[in-house]
């Protein structure tokens, strides 16, 4: 899970604290409203009868003219849900065996597109994929913030995304692959930094208190080659502090506010903090 964490250079009054407790707590329960929606999504996705019409047809007639009919019928409803949820950036269907059958990704200035093919692509391998595939029917899987597999952009990095998965089965209710969906983590740093004054300033951690976003440290999104933790920034009260479970924990650290608060990543695993 994330921390969202402001600091506020002022003078410690009872009007700040209101506000700016006010302020944080509003831009956890957005990050977890829209992080209970992704969820709702990718269990709507993966009981739909496409997905499971397609898991049965790969289990019982392989690549068949049926086949093709099936994997269309997937992949025309993944667009049409994909072009309502610009945060998203990819959704694919992988079999047993991890290969992919159906893959839609975001691309610049088109949206979503549907990858051809050819170019789908075996992701056995893959530790999202993996981890997916070991889970109960209706389990959800949540994903470390990575970077998505490919470049938007030739020229471009990589984006971050944050992925969830969940097992799919077919109409006998048979586990037959996963479902994926990756949304840009942009967008959950958008939810957060949102502030119009230059005051405070807002960041985000991992729950190990690695930034994950922090405009004012100049800290993008996690490297693990290259992390960078709280610690550098703040004594170990504090950073204890700030990594604990309970929300709006009043700091003063040089007479400044620092308030914080916890967002589950998952609904059903309130300790995915």
């Amino acid at each position: 899970g994330w921390y969202g964490i402001h600091w506020l250079t002022e003078a410690l009054t009872e009007r700040a604290l209101a506000r700016l407790s006010s302020e944080v707590a509003s831009n956890a329960i957005r990050i977890e409203d829209f992080l209970a929606n992704v969820q709702r999504d990718i269990r709507y996705l993966a009981g739909s009868f496409p997905v499971r019409n397609l898991a049965d047809t790969i289990n019982t007639s392989g690549h068949s003219a049926e086949y093709d009919v099936r994997r269309d019928e997937l992949a025309q409803l993944l667009l049409r849900f994909l072009q309502g949820k610009p945060e998203y950036y990819e959704a694919s269907y992988l079999d047993e065996q991890g290969r992919e059958h159906v893959r839609l990704i975001a691309e610049p200035n088109r949206g979503p597109v549907i990858v051809p093919k050819e170019q789908l692509r075996d992701q056995s391998k893959h530790y999202d994929f993996h981890l997916a595939a070991q889970l109960s029917p209706g389990e959800l899987y949540v994903s470390p913030m990575d970077f998505a597999l490919e470049p938007l952009r030739v020229e471009s990095s990589p984006q971050p995304v944050v992925g969830y998965a969940t097992p799919v089965v077919d109409r006998a209710d048979e586990k037959r692959g996963v479902l994926l969906i990756r949304i840009f983590a942009a967008h959950l740093v958008g939810l957060v930094d949102d502030r119009q004054d230059s005051k405070g300033e807002s960041f985000l951690l991992n729950p190990n208190g690695d930034y994950l976003y922090s405009a004012k440290l100049g800290v993008g999104f996690p490297d693990p080659a290259r992390s960078v933790h709280v610690s550098q920034h703040y004594p170990p009260a504090i950073v204890d502090e700030l990594l604990s479970k309970e929300p709006d924990a009043i700091l003063q650290p040089g007479g400044g506010i620092l308030v914080h608060a916890s967002v589950p990543l998952l609904e059903a695993n309130p300790e995915r903090f």
